[in-house]
């Protein structure tokens, strides 16, 4: 781990505050000025063995235990109900996922993408193994001291589809382009929304984002007001996991992709990736001009310095960091090719 960086908003400690591993703006950003204990009352261990059974209303996904907690007199506590926050260790089978998301979404976050409060926090300590952390989110979906539950939908369920990678008998029938299309008609058909889609897809290509599927996206609905997009959650690089990693993206960019009818131009190339002319395509229909498609591919180009920087101030091991460094620089030279 990087120790002389926030493990919250990864900005660079002072002396007072080395020791401790947090800025006090960090804590601020993620706790509100509140005197609490920076370290979780339970060992990863127990986290893994007692404390999901212990939770109701929380269910276990995939490789990744979840528990939601709540913040009361300077501790955070397992919630059943009424929680503020998720919190999510690395899974056994992706060390170290806990620093990469916090990492990712510190990118996304210094992009200027909505995204949570988020940070990591350590797991209480054992004596035979060395700190190990948990990547810990506000939840954006509750509102208010009574932390009433904001209502939200997630994309696949929005669009009637059963499976969130859009797969019907063994294909996949949706792309970045439908999925873009049916919130643009259905949420928000300002131009605003439409980059905002646009560049969400592009920076998860560019991190390696492939299991950005259409549950990683949510549409929130409340009350009395216009629905909108979700902020940014569960935005990873796959990239240090090459037995998972073997797909650019979680979904086909084109329409013209769809059930396997046609190949991206890209992707049917000499570079046999996608390129920034099949962003283009994607920009057209989505309802982006030509011009300004091209602007925004050069200013995810010109963001490259800033990724490289974020990712190495990470508390991600070195190696992961290389890994991830170099595959967003391929990602960057493959944008600017933007005709064929």
């Amino acid at each position: 781990m990087n120790e002389k960086h926030c493990l919250i908003n990864l900005k660079k400690l002072n002396n007072e505050e080395l020791e401790f591993g947090y800025s006090q703006a960090g804590i601020n950003e993620l706790f509100g000025k509140n005197s609490l204990t920076l370290e979780l009352p339970f060992t990863r261990s127990q986290f893994i063995q007692d404390q999901p059974a212990n939770q109701t209303g929380m269910s276990i996904s995939g490789f990744q235990p979840k528990l939601s907690l709540r913040l009361e007199n300077g501790s955070l506590y397992v919630a059943n109900n009424k929680g503020t926050f998720i919190l999510k260790p690395s899974p056994e089978a992706y060390p170290f996922l806990a620093e990469n998301e916090h990492a990712t979404m510190t990118v996304m976050k210094r992009l200027k993408f909505p995204t949570p409060p988020f940070g990591l926090i350590p797991f209480q300590s054992s004596l035979d193994k060395p700190k190990e952390f948990a990547f810990i989110i506000q939840r954006y979906d509750r509102l208010g001291n009574d932390v009433q539950k904001l209502h939200q939908e997630q994309l696949d369920g929005a669009m009637g589809i059963n499976d969130k990678y859009g797969n019907v008998d063994g294909t996949k029938s949706v792309s970045y382009e439908k999925a873009a299309k049916f919130i643009i008609e259905n949420v928000d058909d300002s131009l605003a929304s439409k980059r905002d889609l646009f560049l969400r897809i592009i920076y998860a290509y560019v991190l390696g984002n492939n299991d950005y599927h259409l549950r990683n996206i949510s549409i929130l609905l409340p009350q009395n007001k216009k629905p909108s997009l979700a902020p940014i959650y569960d935005f990873v690089s796959i990239v240090p996991y090459p037995s998972v990693f073997t797909e650019y993206l979680a979904l086909p960019l084109l329409e013209l992709e769809e059930n396997d009818s046609d190949i991206a131009p890209g992707l049917n190339s000499q570079y046999g990736e996608y390129t920034g002319a099949d962003f283009i395509l994607l920009a057209q229909g989505i309802g982006i001009r030509n011009e300004l498609a091209k602007k925004l591919l050069l200013r995810v180009i010109k963001s490259h310095q800033l990724i490289t920087d974020t990712y190495t101030e990470s508390h991600l091991p070195d190696v992961d960091k290389l890994a991830i460094i170099k595959y967003i620089s391929r990602r960057m030279t493959l944008l600017g090719i933007m005709r064929f």
